[in-house]
C-alpha cells in the first residue's frame, strides 16, 4: 500500500517501521508535521505533540492522545486520504518543536488577499480547484457534444473563458498553475483552437443578429401586468410571507408608474416583510442602487425590461452575506429571485459571481451573449446552495 503525499510516494509500511522503532527506543511521542494550506480538520492538530497509548500529562504540559486527536490509521485522519502530514518521534524534555504556536498561527491566517477580501491558503486552494474543476467540466462538455455530432457551438466558448477564469484568479492570488489538475483526456491544442473557432463563429452570429431579432427596450407598467403577478412558494417565507411579498411587488410597480419609464425602483424588507426601508429611485436608466443592511433582509426591484438578473444583480447578491433573498418584478409583471439557503456555500459563491461579472463586463461581448451567460450561470447556481425561482409572463 502506498499513500501519495503532493508527488512522493511514502510507504505506509515505513510508518510502520518507523512505529516499530520508536517501540523499540521507548519513545511514547510524536511530533506531527505542518503545512500552510491544511484542510480545517487538519489545522487543529497539525504541527502539535502527541502521546502514543492514551492522553498524559508530564511535567505539568498536557499531551493529548496520538490516534484519538488526529485520526490516525483512518482515513479523513493523519496520514490518510491526500493527507501530506507525517509524525516524526519526539522526547519531551530533548527535542525542540519545531512548530511553535505562533507559527502555527501564521499557517492559518486569513493573509491572502483576492477580491477585496482576505483568505487563507486552503479557502483559496478550494477556489482555485473549484476553477480547475470548471474547466475540466468544460473540456468534457465539448468533447461529449463534438463526438455525439451535436451542435456544440454553445458550449464551445466555455473551456477558454474558464481556463481565462483561472488565468485571471492565479495572476491576482499569485499561484501558479498546474496543468495536469485542468487536462482532460483527447482535449488537447487542436480541439481547443477548433473549440475557439466555433465560439468565435457563433459570437459572429449573434452580433449580426442583435439589432434585428433581439430587443431589450422597457415596457410599460399596466394594470394588467400588476394583476399578473402571484405569490411563490420559497424557504425564507411561509405562505402568508408569500403573499405579502406578491404584495410588495404590485405596490411596486405602482410606484415605478410614478417615474419615467426605464427608472428603476427598490425597497427593502425584513424576513416577517415589514419594511426596513422607503422605496429606493435610479438615478440613471436601468440600475438603482440598494443600501446595505447588517440584518437579515429581502431586496425586491422592479425591471423595466421584463428580463432576468443582470450580471451586477448576481454580485451584489453574493456579495451581501445579509441579503436573504433578492427579487425581480418585471414591468410586465414576470418576477424573478435568487434565495440563499442553510446549504449555500458563499466563499464559492462570491467567487463565481465575480468572475461572471468580470467576464460580462468585457465591452466587446454582445448583449444577447451576456444574456445567454447570464442563464447558463442561473440554470447552475443551485450547485451554491442557492434557489433560483422564476415566474415568466
Amino acid at each position: 500500500m502506498q499513500i501519495l503525499h503532493r508527488g512522493i510516494f511514502m510507504p505506509a509500511f515505513d510508518r510502520i517501521l518507523q512505529l516499530a522503532r520508536m517501540e523499540e527506543m521507548g519513545c511514547e511521542f510524536v511530533e506531527v508535521t505542518a503545512h500552510e494550506g491544511a484542510r480545517p480538520t487538519h489545522a487543529v492538530w497539525q504541527g502539535r505533540v502527541y502521546h502514543r497509548g492514551g492522553a498524559v500529562v508530564q511535567d505539568g504540559e498536557r499531551y493529548e492522545d496520538f490516534e484519538a486527536a488526529t485520526g490516525y490509521g483512518t482515513g479523513p485522519g493523519l496520514c490518510g486520504w491526500n493527507c501530506r502530514h507525517h509524525f516524526y518521534p519526539f522526547y519531551p524534555g530533548i527535542s525542540v518543536r519545531n512548530y511553535t504556536d505562533e507559527r502555527l498561527a501564521e499557517l492559518d491566517a486569513r493573509n491572502i488577499p483576492y477580491g477585496g477580501g482576505l483568505y487563507t491558503r486552503y479557502e483559496i486552494t478550494q477556489m482555485q480547484r473549484a476553477l480547475e474543476r470548471r474547466v475540466r467540466k468544460a473540456k468534457r462538455r465539448y468533447l461529449a457534444e463534438t463526438a455525439a455530432g451535436v451542435d456544440a457551438s454553445q458550449s464551445a466558448a466555455k473551456p477558454k473563458a474558464a481556463r481565462q477564469q483561472l488565468s485571471a484568479f492565479l495572476a491576482e492570488t499569485g499561484d501558479r498553475l498546474d496543468g495536469a489538475r485542468a487536462a482532460v483526456p483527447g482535449f488537447g491544442q487542436r480541439e481547443a483552437k477548433q473549440a475557439d473557432a466555433a465560439a468565435s463563429a457563433l459570437q459572429s452570429a449573434q452580433n449580426n443578429a442583435t439589432l434585428k431579432e433581439i430587443s431589450l427596450g422597457y415596457k410599460e407598467i399596466t394594470i394588467q401586468s400588476i394583476q399578473h403577478i402571484q405569490p411563490f412558494a420559497c424557504e425564507t417565507l411561509d405562505a402568508a410571507g408569500s403573499r405579502a411579498l406578491a404584495n410588495a411587488h404590485k405596490k411596486l410597480l405602482l410606484e415605478a408608474r410614478k417615474v419615467p419609464l426605464g427608472t428603476e425602483k427598490a425597497r427593502c424588507y425584513g424576513l416577517d416583510m415589514q419594511p426596513v426601508s422607503g422605496y429606493f429611485t435610479g438615478e440613471q436608466e436601468g440600475g438603482v442602487h440598494i443600501p446595505n443592511f447588517s440584518t437579515p433582509h429581502i431586496a425586491i426591484h422592479n425591471h423595466p425590461s421584463g428580463m432576468t438578473f443582470s450580471p451586477e444583480d448576481i454580485l451584489g447578491f453574493a456579495s451581501r452575506d445579509s441579503m436573504q433573498m433578492l427579487t425581480i418584478v418585471g414591468n410586465d409583471g414576470s418576477v424573478y429571485a435568487l434565495e440563499k439557503t442553510a446549504a449555500t456555500d458563499l466563499i464559492s459563491l462570491k467567487m463565481a459571481a465575480r468572475t461572471l461579472n468580470h467576464t460580462a463586463n468585457d465591452p466587446t461581448m454582445p448583449k444577447t451573449a451576456v444574456y445567454n451567460l447570464v442563464t447558463d450561470f442561473l440554470m447552475e447556481i443551485s450547485q451554491y446552495g442557492v434557489q433560483y425561482y422564476t415566474r415568466g409572463n
